[in-house]
């Protein structure tokens, strides 16, 4: 049975149409582009690359992100992964 490995993230908490405009007007948010991929949270220490999903979860990380991310120390990152592309949410830490 699969255990919880890693952090789990906020997830994406649905609002009505009156308060989406509300919070688009306050300036005390900030909203980024939603791509339609998975979601993965990188961990990278001692020159090993880990991935967990969403529930916390490990995952596979495509070869490519692996070999970039083994440039960085000791770093989470938050993201979602579409194919072999990484795009990162938050660095959340380094």
């Amino acid at each position: 049975m699969a255990r919880v490995q890693g952090l789990q993230p906020m997830l994406l908490k649905a609002v009505d149409l009156n308060t989406a405009e509300k919070l688009i007007q306050n300036e005390t948010h900030l909203m980024q582009q939603k791509y339609n991929g998975q979601r993965l949270i990188t961990k990278v220490y001692n020159n090993e690359v880990t991935g967990t999903n969403k529930k916390g979860f490990r995952r596979g990380v495509p070869e490519s992100v692996i070999n970039g991310l083994l440039k960085l120390i000791d770093t989470e990152l938050d993201g979602e992964i579409i194919g072999t592309d990484f795009y990162v949410f938050d660095i959340l830490r380094h």
